[in-house]
């Protein structure tokens, strides 16, 4: 408040006032704010720790209040989080400033339990054999994966020779693991030879120490298709006494079995 007074020569005095006010409008400037930027997450961890160089704040007249919504040194989870800064003076006067950390998961999920490498004989007169295993368990530092899916199922029918098992699995941000493990069925069943000719007794051609014998081949049964040969062929000429003649049965996976008959050529 102004007041002005005046008198005159004569003692006579008058007054009078009027009132300035000063309002501050002027609003706090923060300064120093980080610009927006990215980490990645902490190792097992769905985000990361944050921290970063603390904006400072002035203002023509007192700072009644300062600071961030989302305290400096933090758990930030994955994904975006927006600090922002505000500053409030005693005139009440604020201003706010933000910024964006935004955390990225990059690291690849897990499968635990994963099975050791199977080795197995086919099933009983089969040429392959089923197979089963206990399932690995997926595993993110992110909780439930999206999507796990294999190769191959427990229970699944497998040929003789080794196969590739794989698991891939992916998590909820697109990063994928994948292990794998071997099954391996091994063939372990001999063939059987089926239809082997009895001994034969013959006699001589007229007018030959030898006769020609004939006979009807043996085959063989396997559980994986065994291929069979004899050491003598039908229709062949045998000489005066015994011969043997032998068969070999032998399946891909070098399993054989043998039989063989005589052929007698007697001089009568």
């Amino acid at each position: 408040t102004v007041e002005l007074s005046v008198t005159d020569n004569n003692n006579n005095t008058s007054t009078t006032s009027f009132t300035i006010s000063v309002t501050d409008n002027q609003a706090p400037e923060i300064t120093g704010v980080p610009a927006s930027f990215t980490v990645f997450n902490d190792h097992d961890q769905c985000g990361a720790m944050v921290m970063w160089s603390e904006a400072i704040v002035s203002d023509n007249c007192e700072i009644d209040s300062f600071g961030s919504d989302v305290a400096n040194n933090s758990f930030f989870e994955v994904g975006e989080t927006l600090v922002t800064y505000t500053a409030l003076d005693e005139n009440g006067n604020s201003s706010s400033a933000d910024f964006v950390v935004t955390v990225i998961d990059n690291q690849i999920p897990g499968l635990e339990m994963m099975p050791e490498n199977i080795a197995v004989s086919t099933d009983p007169n089969q040429c392959s054999a089923v197979v089963s295993w206990d399932e690995p368990q997926s595993v993110d530092n992110c909780g439930p994966v999206q999507s796990t899916t294999s190769s191959h199922l427990p229970g699944d029918t497998f040929l003789t020779g080794s196969t590739t098992v794989t698991y891939n699995t992916i998590d909820i941000y697109g990063n994928q693991y994948s292990d794998s493990f071997m099954v391996t069925v091994t063939d372990d069943e001999d063939p059987v030879i089926i239809d082997l000719p009895q001994d034969i007794t013959i006699g001589t051609e007229i007018g030959v120490c030898s006769t020609t014998v004939s006979w009807t081949d043996a085959t063989a049964s396997d559980n994986c298709q065994a291929d069979i040969e004899s050491d003598i062929q039908p229709n062949s000429v045998f000489d005066l006494g015994t011969t043997t003649v032998t068969y070999t049965a032998v399946d891909p996976s070098g399993n054989s079995v043998t039989g063989s008959f005589n052929v007698t050529v007697i001089d009568d």
